[in-house]
This record gives structure tokens, sequence and C-alpha cells, in this order.
């Protein structure tokens, strides 16, 4: 996968727009394998931009994860699948093997927003805000995975490492990073 200095445009609730870095797939690369501790990297740091984005103020928790959230809608379900880059559409396509990373990387970020909540506490409301928007679009797109085989074998149980501080972290799945965060929002998701 080589970046690129292009940008994608994405458009936020309240007619916000974003750029978010573009990346694209190798020529040669296969959808059934996994992508590098890099590229896991690019897509978690692509959904912190997108959340910061998407949630610039404290707001109410409810707010976020009721079901006719204004916040966390299908627009920005769009925008979270755009954000794990990748070419093409449905099987076979670059997009469909990096989107399969994107709730590994959205428990990442949730973690990411815990350690500043704990480390940052005069923006400790801020902080559990977008921890609670992560998780929250993590549990909508399991509970959105129409295709059973991709949900459990790439989504949830594959194992997945990120690169921090140039070092690969050990591997570890969806299911795993769930419990060990407590997250019941993507444990109890009907994923």
């Amino acid at each position: 996968m080589a970046f690129s200095s292009n940008t994608m445009s994405i458009t936020l609730p309240g007619e916000r727009e974003i750029q978010l870095p573009l990346y694209e797939a190798d020529e040669d690369s296969n959808d059934y394998t996994t992508p590098s501790s890099r590229q896991v990297l690019r897509i978690a740091i692509n959904l912190k931009h997108l959340i910061d984005k998407l949630i610039p103020i404290s707001i109410e928790l409810d707010d976020i994860t009721s079901q006719d959230s204004i916040i966390i809608n299908d627009q920005v379900i769009k925008a979270v699948k755009l954000a794990a880059g990748g070419s093409g559409e449905g099987k076979g396509s670059s997009a469909m093997r990096y989107q399969a990373a994107l709730v590994f990387c959205l428990l990442q970020v949730s973690d990411w927003y815990y350690q500043l909540m704990l480390n940052e506490l005069s923006d400790t409301e801020l902080y559990r805000a977008r921890k609670t928007a992560a998780e929250t679009i993590a549990s909508n797109l399991l509970e959105s995975e129409e295709d059973d085989k991709y949900l459990f074998l790439s989504m949830l149980c594959h194992r997945y490492s990120i690169n921090l501080n140039d070092e690969d972290s050990d591997p570890a799945n969806v299911m795993e990073l769930a419990v060990d965060m407590h997250c019941t929002a993507v444990i109890s998701s009907s994923g």
C-alpha cells in the first residue's frame, strides 16, 4: 500500500467538511492479506481525526448513544468506512480488507481517548464523549454487517497489530480487546 499526498473530503453532519489523507492499495494486493501494522495505524489516525472533528466540544452521552442520534448517523458510518481507505466496493476489493480492521482501530482510538481522559483532567468530559462515539460507531459497524463469515473471521476473530512508536503491538482481535477494555457497547452488540 502506498501513501499518497492526495486527500479525501468527507462531509459530516452540520455540513462540516474535513480532509483525510488517502492511500492507495498496491496493484497486487490480495484481499485475504492482513493490513500491515502501519496501515492499521493510518486507519486509526484517520478515525481519530474524524471523531475529533465530529465532536469538537463536550456533549451529553445520550446524544451520541441514542438510536435516533443526530451525531452518529448513516452519513458518519459511511465516512468511517471511507476513512479506512482502499479501492473498490464489494467482495474482493481492497476497501473490504481495510474495513475489516475498522472495529479494531475504533477500539484502539477509544483506548487513546481513555488515556487522554486520565492524563488531561480538564477535558475529561470531551474525551469521554469522543471515547463513547468511537465505541458506538464500532457497535454500529458490527450490527450493520450482513455477511456473517466476514463479520466473524475478518472483523471479530482476526488478529491485528498496530505500529506505535515504531514498534508493533502484540496481535489481538476485537473480542479480546473489547473484553480487556470492558467495552460493553461492542460486547453487547448484536453482531
